[in-house]
């Protein structure tokens, strides 16, 4: 009876390690990415869209075999986009193949020889043709190839609140612009008079005329045209951008988009202030100490439009000044210089010395066939019209809560601590509410009325088109929304009606 138990105990063994055996050979063979360990080189090329052509021992020492293939795509693309992530997944999906032994890919028909090698830490490390920062340079070619010159347009003003920024030069204090209704992702909104401004320092950077602007902007221009009309007065635009237009001229920018006209102040520049910038530029391409850098940068210049730091990562934008500078990244940190750059950069070399000559220090970057007034009109613009969209802006952002009516959108931004009411047919001004920690979610009740809760506070009321913002109730609990429904209020296993 033993024996037989024994051999029974024994069978079941065998089976479950016969089973746990097979499991980790399905697993080791397992499709991951369209292929696995055993796929040959050929099959992992293929499935990344490349032509495979053969493999050889290489022809140059230190390196173990050399692969001939065509990459799926040029390393740029017309727009001046490197395509560095596509090239990166095929070169680490082959290295994991060539088990830590050097190779060179080839592609003949691009004259590019990639070189990989590992290091003592058994990680990747490439170069393109010899240059360890291949893409960069490729991308600061295309930029330096694609340099345009751009001619001021004459336009003649009409409004009055142009006019009046241009002869205080630009400054809020000095210049007439009436009574402010309210305040939203810093813009200050003067509804009744049909605009909007947003001020750095002290000097108005932008100034946006809405629908309900009923005088002329410029000569024979108003927020009524759209864009081909717009056209057929000032000639083709100097910048042009699924469906924004812009204009340069020597006093401001000006951009065209559904009806909004938008103005910038001009480029400002200033020879002593210029020559501190260089001087700390070329300290940074010495010793690459980029907190000394931004403490210097800020002191020289506080009118950013931008400035995000947040662990690792720092992002501080002057696009009056046409630079920009990102640190943070996993490649490509430094200073970002736009085609309104004027002046001095580093070691003596201006702004043109550098397109014209090359020779660009490592940590400098060119977009010189791009403006930085432009880029920022343009995500501007973006961002409007993503707020007509529900779910775009939060759909992968983890720090974004929405909630949509027929007339307006509410957003919460935790990054922010903020939440945000846009009017969606600009019928009202946007408004928002800050300081706000400990939020859980909001709700519409109505086309323009929204319920939001605070964590250990309460339940909250808010009237979009009156501003009126009411306490509903104080506790507590998590007060997480669920539903609202015909006016009564889901939340914490509890409800409560509203009444107004």
């Amino acid at each position: 009876m033993k024996k037989k138990n024994i051999i029974i105990i024994i069978s079941a063994i065998i089976v479950v390690v016969t089973l746990i055996v097979a499991t980790v050979v399905i697993n080791q063979n397992k499709t991951v990415n369209g292929y696995n360990k055993n796929s040959s080189i050929k099959q992992i090329l293929e499935y990344y869209k490349c032509q495979y052509f053969k493999t050889t021992i290489s022809s140059e020492n230190s390196y173990s075999k050399d692969i001939y293939l065509s990459f799926a795509s040029d390393p740029i693309n017309i727009y001046g986009n490197t395509r560095q992530q596509e090239y990166e997944q095929v070169i680490s999906a082959v290295a994991i193949k060539m088990n830590s032994k050097n190779y060179r890919m080839i592609d003949e028909g691009r004259n590019l020889i990639v070189r990989v090698t590992f290091n003592e830490k058994g990680n990747i490390e490439y170069t393109i043709n010899n240059q360890i920062n291949y893409f960069t340079q490729k991308a600061q070619e295309y930029s330096i190839q694609n340099t345009k010159s751009v001619e001021n347009v004459d336009i003649s003003v009409k409004s009055n609140e142009i006019q009046s920024l241009i002869n205080n030069d630009w400054s809020r204090k000095k210049a007439s612009l009436g009574t402010v209704d309210s305040t939203c992702d810093d813009y200050d909104y003067y509804f009744d008079e049909g605009y909007k401004v947003r001020v750095i320092n002290t000097k108005v950077y932008n100034i946006i005329f809405t629908k309900q602007y009923n005088s002329e902007v410029f000569d024979k221009i108003t927020t009524k045209m759209n864009n081909n009309d717009i056209k057929n007065i000032l000639g083709n635009p100097t910048y042009e951008e699924n469906g924004v237009i812009g204009y340069k001229n020597n006093n401001f920018y000006t951009f065209f988009y559904e009806g909004e006209i938008s103005v910038y102040m001009p480029d400002q520049f200033n020879d002593q202030s210029n020559e501190k910038f260089e001087k700390i530029v070329t300290n940074y391409v010495e010793n690459k100490n980029y907190n000394d850098f931004i403490n210097s940068l800020t002191t020289i210049y506080s009118d950013y439009e931008t400035y995000t730091q947040n662990d690792n990562y720092v992002r501080i934008s002057y696009p009056q000044r046409g630079f920009e500078v990102v640190f943070g990244l996993k490649s490509n940190n430094g200073i970002y210089l736009y085609d309104n750059y004027k002046g001095l950069v580093v070691n003596n070399r201006t702004y043109d010395d550098l397109i014209k000559n090359g020779n660009i220090p490592n940590g400098i970057f060119l977009k010189s066939n791009m403006n930085l007034i432009d880029q920022k009109e343009y995500t501007r613009c973006l961002g409007e019209t993503e707020r007509m969209l529900p779910s775009t802006s939060g759909l992968n952002n983890p720090h974004v809560i929405e909630s949509y009516s027929n007339k307006f959108s509410a957003v919460y931004s935790s990054s922010e601590n903020k939440i945000s009411f846009y009017s969606l047919d600009k019928n009202h001004y946007d408004s928002e509410i800050n300081n706000i920690s400990n939020f859980t979610e909001v709700y519409n009740l109505s086309d323009f009325e929204f319920v939001f809760g605070i964590k250990n506070d309460g339940i909250y009321y808010y009237n979009a088109v009156t501003k009126n913002k009411v306490k509903i109730i104080s506790n507590d609990g998590n007060n997480e929304i669920v539903k609202v429904e015909n006016n009564t209020i889901y939340y914490d296993q509890t409800n409560i009606s509203v009444e107004r």
